[in-house]
């Protein structure tokens, strides 16, 4: 467990699992750089494996865009605040490093580009639940919201980059889309 400037938790909870980066550090680097009135009632973010959930956890389902979407197939999930627990996060790291080619994760760009994807839409949740409610579908208004914490984090981290950000993400895109294929078809064999 790490505590930081940010006053949130970060959690490590794995079962028969070691991830091959550090997760925790890439986390709190991530909660460094958003402004802290976003965080306001986050108490922590948990980082586990989806293949080490329980059996129940395994079977349960979440819903996304009015689908149901079993728990053990996300990258992240967020609870919101309930009369007995704070609000917190939840971040699935083998589901997440499993959608990325273990080549980038060993680049700290790439590194901060796929855990801010999953955690920045998280806190988007956490924002529209208790500070800018819309009236829209949550999904969009997360996706809103971590696309606005992104730029903001990229922006500030690594403003050198800026010039060449747009041909990178469109990279970033390509393998992730030839690494899911690949995997699938890897699978299925």
């Amino acid at each position: 467990m790490m505590e930081s400037n940010h006053r949130i938790q970060i959690q490590e909870v794995y079962k028969n699992y070691s991830p091959p980066i550090a997760t925790v550090e890439i986390i709190d680097r991530l909660l460094n750089g958003i402004p802290g009135k976003y965080l306001t009632g986050l108490k922590s973010v948990v980082l586990r494996n989806a293949g080490g959930l329980n059996y129940d956890r395994r079977r349960s389902t979440t819903r996304s865009r009015k689908r149901k979407v079993p728990i053990v197939r996300c990258r992240g999930l967020y609870h919101e605040k309930c009369r007995s627990a704070p609000a917190w996060i939840e971040i699935f790291v083998d589901n997440l490093i499993n959608s990325y080619p273990d080549l980038l994760l060993h680049i700290r760009f790439f590194r901060d580009a796929a855990f801010s994807e999953v955690l920045f839409h998280e806190i988007g949740h956490h924002i529209h639940k208790t500070q800018a409610p819309k009236y829209k579908e949550c999904e969009d208004v997360a996706e809103d919201w971590r696309k606005k914490l992104a730029c903001q984090y990229f922006r500030q981290q690594y403003w050198y980059l800026m010039p060449i950000l747009l041909p990178l993400n469109l990279i970033i895109k390509l393998l992730r889309t030839i690494t899911r294929r690949f995997k699938l078809t890897r699978r299925s064999s």
